[in-house]
């Protein structure tokens, strides 16, 4: 009798360890609501400023003119992040924010829970257990999360601009498509 079939601590904790999530988010919908959205706007946080910046109109057309916006956009930036090393820098330079504010939150709660497990006894008589120590667990999950999502974005663009010329004449050529469709 053992871990392998099912007794013990594994099995006592994996169940638990499957399903909290669940019970997390149908316990608190609002903080989970708030988390989605956070991953939303940090995936399309330039889209949604710029769809929000045309004034309404159809929704077809605004949409439309949203996508030649941003195309002309990343045509800009391209460009200057090409001709220029100083602007790549200040192109990747929220990135390296991010993962530095990531790793010391990390590290910091990881310290925290070090703490906890070498003297649990002693820390346990100064401060009751608190309920919601979970949520830094979560906390911590969706920032992963959200780097995770930023070095995916900062790679294809990193991609896009190794593969300068090609990338340059497909977002051109997309621009004219959309141009083209935006004026029938």
């Amino acid at each position: 009798m053992g871990a392998l079939d099912g007794g013990g601590i594994v099995g006592a904790i994996m169940p638990h360890f499957i399903t909290w999530p669940l019970h997390w988010m149908g316990d608190n919908p609002y903080q989970t609501i708030f988390y989605l959205l956070t991953i939303v706007v940090s995936i399309f946080g330039r889209d949604i400023r710029t769809f929000l910046s045309i004034p309404p109109q159809r929704l077809s057309v605004w949409i439309l003119k949203t996508r030649i916006r941003d195309l002309e956009y990343n045509l800009k930036r391209l460009d200057k992040v090409h001709d220029d090393a100083y602007q790549l820098l200040m192109c990747l330079s929220p990135l390296f924010l991010l993962v530095t504010f990531v790793f010391s939150y990390a590290s910091v709660i990881t310290i925290f829970l070090v703490i906890v497990a070498i003297f649990p006894s002693k820390f346990l008589n100064i401060a009751p257990p608190h309920p919601h120590i979970g949520v830094i667990y979560l906390s911590i999950n969706v920032l992963a999360l959200i780097l995770f999502v930023r070095f995916g974005l900062m790679y294809s663009f990193l991609d896009s601009l190794q593969t300068y010329t090609s990338t340059k004449q497909r977002w051109e050529d997309k621009a004219k498509v959309l141009t083209a469709r935006l004026e029938r």
